[in-house]
């Protein structure tokens, strides 16, 4: 329990730290005196700026793999997909019927298996997020078929370009299910 507290502190601390770092890096791109600050308005990032970010407190059996997102070019320009692999500790896919990936937001509200989507891979899933090109924000987590959580909630941007309209989200174990 007392470990549990203390990472939730150092973590709050070092997101502090950033966010603070971060208004700083503005304040002197912009030549601004640093007591102005509330009276600056903020810029709107845009989905290029936006990295994933994990909603939930580590440590879960299952992170997402170095390096996801990736986007590329989907088969068609029409829509906007995500997908992507489950691997086990040593690197091999899971075994398909135990998962399912939960997606949310943007109007989407999708559960599937893990291993419905044999073209992309072997313990494969794949959402259909839009049927036309669109920017969004979507969650996700992987959970055990009986809907147990076993990641943590990662916030993912989609974009509205063809050449980036195929998401690609891989889940990799990092310790036992308990």
């Amino acid at each position: 329990m007392r470990k549990t507290s203390l990472s939730r502190t150092i973590t709050f601390l070092l997101i502090f730290l950033l966010a603070v770092l971060g208004v700083v890096a503005a304040l002197s791109t912009t030549g601004a005196d640093p007591s102005l600050a509330q009276t600056l308005p903020t810029r709107t990032p845009t989905p290029s700026n936006y990295l994933p970010v994990i909603l939930q407190e580590y440590p879960s059996a299952f992170q997402p793999q170095v390096g996801a997102p990736t986007y590329a070019a989907g088969e068609a320009c029409g829509g906007t997909v995500m997908a992507g692999v489950v691997h086990d500790l040593s690197g091999q896919p899971v075994s398909a019927d135990r998962f399912r990936v939960h997606v949310w937001g943007s109007g989407v509200d999708a559960r599937v298996p893990v291993g419905s989507a044999p073209e992309v891979g072997p313990a494969a899933w794949e959402v259909t997020l839009s049927e036309s090109l669109a920017a969004g924000r979507y969650s996700l987590q992987l959970e055990l078929a009986d809907g147990a959580v076993v990641s943590p909630i990662v916030r993912v941007e989609s974009r509205a370009e063809c050449n980036q309209n195929l998401i690609r989200f891989d889940f990799v174990q990092v310790h036992e299910l308990e």
